[in-house]
């Protein structure tokens, strides 16, 4: 039952960092979308004083339809998000208003655990191994049974008898003794299959053991990838994108360049937020993995 609680655990936190991330994605396209609503409005102003060619505006136009389809799907993938996140609530849940209050960005958690200690952690901690732990004690118990009753039990006793008759009175006393002649039957049969249950759950305890281990520096690993990737984009890449963007649109604005330079450093602007989202929602979900790989709360 625990372990059906803590993979079920996962499924319905991913579930709502997956809805989170969805609405997340929406009201990223729907800002986009407006920017691109402003340019094609700006566009339409500039083709009626003259200023720029009707061309302009047909590209604006055809940038500004194209992406109120990425709306859509933005919306559509909320919708999916939540109804997956009703399946994993229940039969309760189906039919009800949903939803999830948070927001996609969190502060990033540092790894300050070491890798071997999350290997400890999680050997000591996960359901399926204190299960078989369990099992072997119950095995350990079982093997003193049948070796006991491998052995020759020896039965005894006394009695007394008093008679009293016309004939006259006695007193006697006997002592007997039964021994079974267990030749050929000592419960060998019994004794080896615990035995050869002894062993595999010895095996089996060291196969989990090493697919836990496995499991937690996959997403020990996963964790810290996540979190560097995101540190990346903050760092690296998202200022850039969006100063080439501004500078593109005051160019343009000013006539100094033309309307395909600033749609490229709109939709390079645009690429980078959706990678920053995507890299959110996958440190996100890397927190919840390692977590559910040891099995404790060891990152927030």
């Amino acid at each position: 039952m625990a372990e059906a609680i803590r993979g079920l655990r996962v499924n319905v936190v991913n579930g709502c960092v997956d809805l989170i991330q969805a609405k997340a994605n929406l009201a990223l396209a729907r800002e986009i979308l407006k920017t691109y609503e402003d340019l094609f409005r700006i566009n339409e102003a500039r083709v009626n004083a003259g200023s720029v060619s009707p061309l302009e505006l047909v590209r604006s136009r055809v940038a500004m339809l194209q992406f109120r389809g990425q709306v859509q799907r933005a919306q559509l993938g909320v919708t999916r998000a939540r109804t997956r996140l009703q399946g994993l609530l229940g039969p309760q849940a189906l039919g009800q208003p949903i939803d999830i209050v948070g927001e996609l960005k969190v502060p990033l958690a540092p790894a300050t655990m070491p890798l071997e200690k999350l290997h400890e952690l999680a050997i000591e901690s996960r359901p399926e191994l204190q299960t078989v732990r369990l099992t072997q004690m119950r095995n350990a118990a079982d093997l003193k049974l049948q070796l006991a009753n491998g052995k020759v039990d020896l039965t005894y006793g006394t009695e007394y008898r008093r008679q009293r008759g016309v004939n006259g009175t006695s007193n006697s006393m006997g002592i007997f003794l039964s021994v079974p002649l267990a030749v050929n039957n000592k419960n060998q049969g019994e004794i080896a299959r615990v035995q050869a249950e002894q062993r595999l759950y010895a095996r089996q305890l060291e196969a989990l053991a090493a697919n836990a281990k496995n499991e937690v520096t996959g997403a020990y690993e996963a964790f810290v990838s996540a979190r560097e990737l995101v540190e990346s984009i903050e760092r690296d890449l998202l200022d850039s994108a969006k100063k080439a963007r501004d500078t593109a649109d005051y160019v343009y604005r000013a006539g100094a360049s033309s309307l395909l330079e600033l749609l490229d450093a709109q939709r390079a602007l645009n690429d980078s937020m959706q990678s920053y989202q995507e890299a959110l929602g996958d440190y996100r979900r890397s927190v919840v993995s390692l977590n559910a790989s040891v099995n404790k709360e060891i990152v927030d």
